[in-house]
């Protein structure tokens, strides 16, 4: 039987919610260890009360999210739109069907080849290889740092991937090297291997945050090339075929 629950996430500017929905805002994919995976205060509207400290629930997978902070989302666009402005917490009325939940979760399957050339080190998701003739291959390159991918900031390949396979199309905010200090840092990264970080850093918070405002003015984003430069911060639309 579905019930409708309310969970408050406690979430800080810039930090990724670890829930990826789908365009009906059911979500498909939690990460492990991030905010969406962790002990939150719970309030059962069927019940009238908060759940009992020793079965408090957190996002799961098929749990459809209804509304942020006590708006009606009305899309996936609204509801990053939202998201973006929640902090310090995120107030998610969600329905949630255990049933329905066990055969999403089963039914699950992230094809490889469609987003395997995607690493991640020191809490930032790079791209470790752009094959030829690809639709990748005339916007990104090798090395390139995924900041953000629908609105949405990403530290962690798994993450990247579930926003990448919501729809056909994404629109990312990158950071591409320039000078050799970070081209030789971007090439030791890629060559090195490192446990999933779950939380970005400051300097990489700072930067998706200031990108996402300049998006919300609708300002766009100009870069000149002076040779100090030792990185490029932009906005990109990639179309992904199935």
């Amino acid at each position: 039987m579905a019930k409708k629950i309310t969970v408050v996430v406690p979430i800080e500017n810039g930090e990724p919610l670890g829930a990826i929905p789908d365009e009906k805002l059911v979500i498909n994919s939690v990460q492990p260890g991030t905010i969406a995976d962790g002990k939150l205060k719970v309030y059962n509207i069927a019940l009238g009360k908060i759940d009992d400290p020793k079965s408090l629930i957190v996002l799961k997978v098929g749990d459809q999210i209804l509304k942020l902070n006590n708006t009606d989302i009305k899309g996936l666009n609204h509801f990053f739109h939202l998201l973006r402005f929640a902090p310090p917490s995120a107030e998610l009325l969600i329905l949630r069907d255990e049933k329905k939940a066990e055969e999403l979760a089963a039914k699950i399957n992230i094809p490889t080849e469609r987003t395997k050339y995607i690493t991640h080190f020191q809490n930032r998701v790079l791209v470790s290889r752009c094959e030829a003739n690809s639709l990748s291959a005339g916007c990104l390159k090798v090395g390139d740092h995924i900041i953000d991918v629908d609105g949405q900031p990403v530290s962690n390949k798994k993450v990247c991937r579930d926003l990448l396979l919501i729809r056909n199309f994404v629109t990312l905010v990158v950071e591409r090297p320039e000078s050799m200090e970070a081209k030789y840092w971007v090439q030791n990264a890629l060559t090195a291997s490192t446990l999933p970080s779950v939380s970005m850093s400051s300097d990489v918070q700072e930067i998706a945050a200031r990108q996402r405002e300049k998006m919300k003015m609708n300002l766009k984003v100009r870069l000149a090339p002076p040779a100090c430069r030792t990185r490029q911060i932009f906005e990109m639309f990639l179309p992904i075929s199935n």
